[in-house]
């Protein structure tokens, strides 16, 4: 996405910034869930956190995406 975030390769809206660890702490830092770590973020879904549950829901969506895109790009059979 060309107006996505930043990623560290320097480019912006790679799949790392959207489907990744630092992502989803990102997205609850964003909403004001506090928490240190992605197995904070794992436990808070796992609690039913929405922002949390979004955050992932989030990043699969992103990863779906990425990889209806390579099947497609590769053309497999």
């Amino acid at each position: 996405m060309p107006d996505g975030h930043y990623c560290s390769c320097g480019n912006r809206g790679c799949l790392e910034t959207v489907a990744s660890d630092i992502a989803v702490l990102r997205d609850l830092l964003n909403a004001d869930v506090k928490v240190e770590t992605i197995e904070d973020a794992i436990a808070r879904a796992r609690d039913g956190e929405p922002a949390a549950v979004q955050a992932f829901r989030a990043m699969g969506e992103a990863l779906g995406r990425g990889l209806a895109v390579l099947c497609n790009l590769l053309n497999l059979e």
